[in-house]
C-alpha cells in the first residue's frame, strides 16, 4: 500500500513538473513570436512615409461639408420633434472632433502641401459653431420659435462664412518649406517608433519576472 502511495506521489510530481515546463515552453514560444513580429514590423517601418493620407484628409473635409457646412435645418420648430431633426450638441461635437483630429495632426500639411495656418483658420471657423448649436438646442428644448429663428440665422451666417473661406485657393507650402517639414516629420516618426519599440521590449522583459513571483 505504501509503495502505491509513493508511486502515485512521484507520478503526480513528474506530471506537474512536465506541465510547468510545457507552460514555460509555451510562454517562451509566445515571447519568440512577439520578438519576430516586432522585428518584422521594424523591417517594414519607413519613417519617411506618413501615417496620415491625403485621401483621409479629403474624406474628413467632405464629411464636414456635408454634415455641417451645407446642412439644411428646418425653418419652423413645428418640424422639429426631437434634437436629431436639427443638429444636436453631441452630433456637432462628433463632427468637430473628427475634423480637429485631422487638422491638428502633425502630418496634415506634409500630405496635402497646404500651410498649417489654413487649417488653424478653418479650426476657428468650425469652433464658432459651438455656441450657435448650443443656442439652437436650447431653443428646441424650451420650444421658443423666436430664439430658434435667431440661432438659425446665426447658423446659416456661419455656414456662409465657412463656405466662402473654402472657395478660396488654400495657400501652399513652398518647396523649401515642404522639404524641411518632411525632414522634421521623418525624425519625429523615427523617434516615436523607436520609443514604442523600447517600451514593447521593456514590457516583454518584465513579463518573465512577473511570472516568477
Amino acid at each position: 500500500m505504501w509503495n502505491k502511495i509513493c508511486i502515485s506521489v512521484c507520478v503526480f510530481c513528474i506530471c506537474g513538473a512536465s506541465a510547468a515546463q510545457a507552460s514555460r515552453g509555451t510562454g517562451k514560444r509566445t515571447d519568440r513570436k512577439s520578438v519576430v513580429k516586432s522585428e518584422q514590423k521594424a523591417l517594414r517601418f519607413d519613417p519617411k512615409k506618413p501615417t496620415l493620407t491625403a485621401a483621409r484628409v479629403e474624406q474628413v473635409l467632405n464629411d464636414l461639408n456635408k454634415k455641417l457646412l451645407t446642412r439644411e435645418l428646418p425653418e419652423s420648430l413645428d418640424k422639429v420633434k426631437k434634437l436629431s431633426d436639427t443638429l444636436s450638441n453631441l452630433s456637432y461635437r462628433s463632427i468637430a472632433e473628427s475634423y480637429h483630429a485631422v487638422s491638428g495632426h502633425f502630418e496634415v500639411s506634409e500630405v496635402t502641401g497646404i500651410t498649417p495656418a489654413w487649417y488653424r483658420n478653418l479650426d476657428q471657423q468650425v469652433d464658432a459653431f459651438k455656441s450657435i448649436v448650443h443656442s439652437l438646442n436650447y431653443a428646441v428644448l424650451i420650444r421658443n420659435q423666436s430664439r430658434y429663428t435667431e440661432a438659425l440665422e446665426a447658423f446659416r451666417k456661419q455656414q456662409a462664412l465657412c463656405l466662402e473661406f473654402l472657395k478660396k485657393q488654400p495657400p501652399k507650402l513652398s518647396s523649401e518649406q515642404l522639404i524641411k517639414l518632411r525632414s522634421a516629420n521623418t525624425r519625429r516618426r523615427r523617434t516615436e517608433y523607436n520609443a514604442k519599440l523600447k517600451k514593447e521590449r521593456e514590457a516583454r522583459l518584465k513579463k518573465p519576472e512577473a511570472e516568477k513571483i
